[in-house]
């Protein structure tokens, strides 16, 4: 049922960013050298994930997928952002090199670990690169979209016949709408928020978090 999600998810992102998104196709066709150049950054951002996906899926799924391993994440996520520190950069999406979009790949693999939000690593790792926040903050969704319908095929190719028998049409395109406008109405808020205050209450908030998993596995 996570893939109806994933997908409604997509879309949210490709409605909120149709603009790139028509000058990325623009840039595939060759009548668009920005379009084109995000392009190449973007397939070479997603591949680290790819390579990692496809080698440790089955790893990362038995021994990360358990509570303990999310509240570890958490807290050293919540370390992660409190050490870091948002440079003051105003440089664009068209300035990101093709060695500075794999950095940004290789932070994405971190998030393959459950409790670590993938949004958020590749947005600090925009940052850390010296993209300016708005700019980070489209890259990473537009990543987002890539390595979320990559996943999303891997899995119907997996189990579409099992998704298909499970459930019905109606039940599906339900999930489907609700996470698009839900994705669309978090989207914004986020970058709304992001530009207006610090990071260090999500850093507070999964400390805070990850203490209380903790405890409560301890009793």
């Amino acid at each position: 049922y996570t893939i109806a999600i994933q997908i409604g998810a997509i879309l949210a992102v490709l409605t909120l960013y149709k603009k790139r998104f028509f000058g990325l196709i623009n840039g595939i066709l060759g009548r668009n050298q920005a379009g084109k150049k995000l392009f190449l950054n973007l397939l070479i951002a997603f591949l680290p994930a790819a390579i990692v996906g496809i080698l440790f899926d089955s790893i990362i799924e038995k021994y990360l997928f358990n509570l303990p391993a999310i509240a570890v994440a958490w807290f050293i996520g919540g370390l992660a952002l409190l050490i870091l520190r948002r440079k003051k950069s105003s440089k664009t999406i068209e300035k990101l090199s093709y060695k500075q979009a794999f950095f940004i790949g290789l932070i994405q693999c971190v998030a393959m670990w459950p409790g670590v939000s993938r949004s958020l690593a590749t947005i600090l790792g925009g940052l850390w690169i010296g993209l300016g926040l708005s700019a980070a903050i489209e890259f990473s969704f537009l990543l987002g979209v890539v390595t979320l319908s990559a996943a999303s095929l891997f899995k119907i190719i997996q189990y579409g016949d099992a998704l298909l028998s499970t459930y019905n049409p109606m039940i599906l395109l339900t999930g489907l709408l609700a996470s698009f406008i839900t994705a669309i109405l978090a989207v914004k808020w986020m970058i709304k928020y992001l530009e207006r205050n610090p990071l260090k209450i999500f850093a507070f908030w999964r400390i805070a978090l990850a203490t209380t998993v903790t405890i409560y596995l301890a009793i």
